[in-house]
This record gives structure tokens, C-alpha cells and sequence, in this order.
């Protein structure tokens, strides 16, 4: 059974693949909305393993803080100036949603004052926020799995976690967030981003701080808008999205009972894709409830109107027709019900403390 659901009771199928692959936050006990807060993610489920990334930097940069507060990037020793910008260089490339890290309790005020309070927009944290957020409960690093079943060395683990015996917890960050207020921040900081994204290949990097990276003056190796959307999953998400839509209305050619516009059954299909999207998202994840009913309401409304003009525009469709719009109807609620499932699962194995 433990194959099947984990220590929450909770089917594994529901979390594969989410931010719980990483052990430790199965572990300790974080805060679901502070990592929606600070990732700027639409849905905890949407926050795979691959967008989350874990620093072993920001114990050493804590370290240095606790001798030399209020440090600036130039003043950092070179080595680890080179890894931060390292840690910096390559979440943004791989267009990661949230950085994580371990460090010590008492020296998250100064990691805060490091980085600064955000400038941008759309990037996470709301602007004049701290960077970086505190996501979890303290806990204790000698209680995690791999320090007690010695899959860390212990050098190893003094090294990027200190005290066994000196409560920790979770940080995080939004790299876009940290990108974009250092890219306009001092002069100490935009040189910093320059510096780390001299020769940085782009094709993997957003649009958006494509653009910031360039207006800072960073040398990176240019490329164009279109050749960057065939490396960004978002492009191709909504590809699937259109051309489900688009082909959705490809059969009812074949359907000679059907007596209205195929074109205007295709316009409606596409044309209602994108408002669908942002209305379930709304309905599911806003924290006021006048936009989670009119998100509602968005979804309802773009969902079936394509299946009323279908059976309002046609009569005596054979029973095969009929199933098969049922059968589509009814794998898109599954679809949206399982979403709705593993937001909600993430969010309690977050949540659980094992330790």
C-alpha cells in the first residue's frame, strides 16, 4: 500500500511528479499558500519538480551576512559571489518557478535584507515585498531522512546546513522576481546580473526577462521572439490548447443531421478556449469569492455554449454522435476534477509534517 499512497493516505498518483518528489518537503511542514505567494504559480499542481530548484549557496551566503550585514554583491568573496550568480544564471535559463533553501531561523532577516523587496510585477511576491519568504515550520536538519539514513555525508551536510542542532527552515524566492528588482536595483546589483549572464545561451529564456536581461545590458547570445517560444512550454500548451479546439469541430462535417455553421461551431470552440482556461483557474484559486463565482460562471458559460449550438442545431443524431459529446463532456470534468484533486493533495503533503 505504501506504493500507492503516501504517509497522508493520499493515492501517489494524485502528487507525481509535483514539488513533493523532493523529499525534504514531504518532511517538514510548509506553508501551501506562502509557496503559491512567492512562486506566483496559478496552481499548486501546475508546480512540478522540474520548476522548483534547491540552492546549496544560501547557507554560505546566510554565513557571510551573519559577520558582514547589509553586504552588497561586490563585496561577497569571489567564490561565492560566483556560485550566487551561478544559482542565478541557471534558474532563470531553465525557467524555474521557485527557489528553495535551508538555512537557519535566525538568519532569514538578513538573506531578506540581502535581496532586497521586490520591484516587479507579475513575478510572484506583490511589489515592496521581501524576495524572499520563510515557507516553513523549524525543524531540526538531524531529523530530515538522509542526514539520519546517511545519504548525505556529514561534511557534507555541515558544509550546506551547519548545526545538526540549530533549528532550520525552508526559504524561497521567485527567480523572475529576483531577476527583474536586481536588473533596475543599485548599481552593485544590476553589474552582479550583467555579470553572471555574459554569454548565456537565451532560446531557454522567458520572453519577459529576455527583455529585462537586455535593457540591464547583459551579453547574452540574442535570439528572436519565435525562436524562444518553441523552447517555452507555455507556447506549447496553448498550441495543444488550439488545436484541440480547433480539431474538436473537425468530425461534425462527417455528421449530416447537423444543419448549422461548422464554421461558427469552429470560432466558438478556439474563441472560448482561453477565457475557459482563465475562468477555471479563477474558480479554483482566487481568494475572493466574488472572482471565484464569476470564474465560475466564465467557465460554465464558455464550456457548453459550443454543445448547445451543437444539439440546438440538429435533430435525431444517431446515439454513436451522442456518446461521443457525452464521452467529451464528460473526460474534460474528469480531466478538471483530477486537477482539482492533486491541487489539493500537493497542497496537504506540503502541509503534513513526517518528522
Amino acid at each position: 500500500m505504501q506504493a500507492l499512497f503516501g504517509a497522508d493516505k493520499t493515492p501517489k498518483i494524485l502528487t507525481r511528479h509535483s514539488a513533493l518528489s523532493y523529499r525534504v518537503l514531504r518532511e517538514v511542514s510548509v506553508d501551501p499558500a506562502a509557496v503559491k505567494h512567492v512562486s506566483g504559480i496559478d496552481r499548486l499542481g501546475n508546480l512540478t519538480a522540474r520548476s522548483v530548484v534547491i540552492s546549496l549557496v544560501m547557507y554560505r551566503l546566510s554565513e557571510h551576512l551573519d559577520q558582514f550585514p547589509l553586504t552588497t554583491p561586490d563585496r561577497l568573496l569571489t567564490d561565492l559571489r560566483d556560485a550566487l550568480a551561478t544559482d542565478l544564471r541557471r534558474v532563470i535559463c531553465s525557467r524555474q518557478h521557485l527557489l528553495i533553501a535551508f538555512v537557519p531561523a535566525t538568519r532569514v532577516e538578513g538573506l531578506r535584507e540581502f535581496f532586497g523587496r521586490n520591484t516587479a510585477r507579475g513575478a510572484g511576491v506583490e511589489p515592496g515585498d521581501y524576495l524572499l519568504h520563510r515557507l516553513s515550520e523549524e525543524f531540526l536538519p538531524q531529523d530530515l531522512s538522509m542526514i539520519k539514513d546517511g545519504v548525505v555525508a556529514s561534511e557534507v551536510s555541515e558544509h550546506y546546513l551547519g548545526d545538526m542542532d540549530e533549528p532550520h527552515v525552508v526559504v524561497g524566492m521567485s527567480p523572475s522576481a529576483w531577476l527583474r528588482t536586481w536588473a533596475e536595483g543599485l548599481p552593485e546589483q544590476r553589474a552582479f546580473v550583467r555579470a553572471a549572464f555574459v554569454g548565456a545561451e537565451s532560446a531557454t529564456i522567458s520572453s519577459r526577462n529576455y527583455r529585462t536581461l537586455r535593457e540591464a545590458g547583459a551579453r547574452l547570445v540574442p535570439s528572436t521572439r519565435l525562436y524562444r517560444a518553441l523552447h517555452s512550454p507555455t507556447f506549447w500548451a496553448y498550441v495543444v490548447v488550439f488545436g484541440y479546439s480547433a480539431l474538436r469541430a473537425l468530425p461534425v462535417t462527417f455528421v449530416p443531421h447537423f444543419h448549422g455553421s461548422v464554421a461558427l461551431l469552429w470560432t466558438m470552440d478556439v474563441v472560448t478556449a482561453i477565457p475557459y482556461t482563465w475562468g477555471l483557474v479563477a474558480f479554483f484559486t482566487a481568494h475572493k469569492a466574488w472572482l471565484r463565482a464569476v470564474g465560475f460562471a466564465v467557465t460554465l458559460i464558455t464550456f457548453i455554449a459550443p454543445y448547445i449550438y451543437f444539439w440546438t442545431h440538429g435533430r435525431g443524431y444517431p446515439w454513436g454522435v451522442n456518446a461521443v459529446v457525452v464521452a467529451m463532456i464528460a473526460g474534460a470534468l474528469l480531466y478538471e476534477s483530477f486537477n482539482y484533486l492533486r491541487d489539493r493533495a500537493v497542497a496537504t503533503g506540503l502541509r503534513n509534517r513526517q518528522i
